[in-house]
């Protein structure tokens, strides 16, 4: 859902100290809202969780 600047940045400074998850904006105005993903999956080995590759060929 879209998301105006205060909102976004009240999300992102509230977990930006978080050590298990990291946030991001995407989109373009008037339409940009916040990404909530894991910082690293602990049973990946330390991979970033939105990056993750499952081994598609």
């Amino acid at each position: 859902e879209p998301m105006n600047p205060y909102e976004r940045r009240i999300i992102h400074s509230a977990l930006q100290n978080d050590k298990f998850v990291a946030t991001r904006s995407e989109g373009e105005e008037p339409f940009r809202h916040v990404i909530v993903y894991l910082k690293n999956d602990y049973r990946s080995g330390g991979r970033d969780n939105y990056k993750k590759d499952y081994g598609r060929n």
